[in-house]
């Protein structure tokens, strides 16, 4: 929630069009990390076969590649623009 308010202020209350745009990436980023742990949770379960190592990996296996994804196209926005 605190990223759409950011966004929002951005956007909204000074005009910087491009920041509301960089935090809604990154909101999503944040957002699909859910999606990113179930995926990795089973894969890294079958691998490792011990569920409490795998879950602590897989913790931060959700996180670091969608902010690094986000950040990357975040940069390449502002490469653009």
């Amino acid at each position: 929630m605190a990223y759409y308010y950011i966004g929002w202020h951005f956007s909204d209350q000074k005009g910087e069009y491009d920041k509301a745009q960089q935090f809604m990436v990154y909101s999503y980023a944040c957002t699909f990390a859910a999606v990113t742990l179930r995926l990795w949770y089973p894969l890294l379960q079958n691998i490792t076969h011990d569920p409490d190592k795998s879950y602590l990996a897989v913790a931060w296996l959700c996180w670091l590649p969608n902010l690094l994804a986000a950040y990357w196209i975040n940069k390449k926005n502002l490469e653009v623009n």
